[in-house]
Parts: structure tokens; sequence; C-alpha cells
């Protein structure tokens, strides 16, 4: 199977950090913030699409939900 090519991403530094272990600080932060409730995991989840500014919080509260074991 041919390697794909990976995309450079256009608007790191603007809309998230463009430093990749700074943006995995943030994004991990984020997700701490919210713990998991042990509900039902979910067959889907919905979450905005923005600029971490707008987003990330909403994102993580969501994403918080999806037990570890399937992460």
């Amino acid at each position: 199977m041919p390697l794909k090519k990976i995309q450079t991403p256009c608007v790191a530094g603007s809309f998230y950090s463009e430093e990749p272990r700074q943006l995995r600080l943030e994004i991990e932060s984020h997700l701490k913030s919210y713990p998991c409730l042990g509900l039902k995991s979910p067959s889907a989840i919905i979450v905005p699409h923005a600029g971490y500014t707008y987003s990330a919080r909403t994102a993580a509260k969501a994403f918080s939900q999806v037990p570890k074991s399937i992460k």
C-alpha cells in the first residue's frame, strides 16, 4: 500500500498552537477539566468545529465521556 502524504496544517498558529508539545499540553489540560461521568458509552459525539478558543471546552467535555478502553 502506498504511503499517504501528511497534509501540512495551514492554520497552525492561528486557531491552535503550531508547536506540537504546546498543543498536546493544551488538549490534555482541556480533557482533564471534565471527568468521565461513567455514563453508557456514546454511539456518536457531535462537537463544534472552530478555533480552540471557541470550541475546545465544549469538545473536551464531550470527548471526556468516551471510556479510556475505547480510546
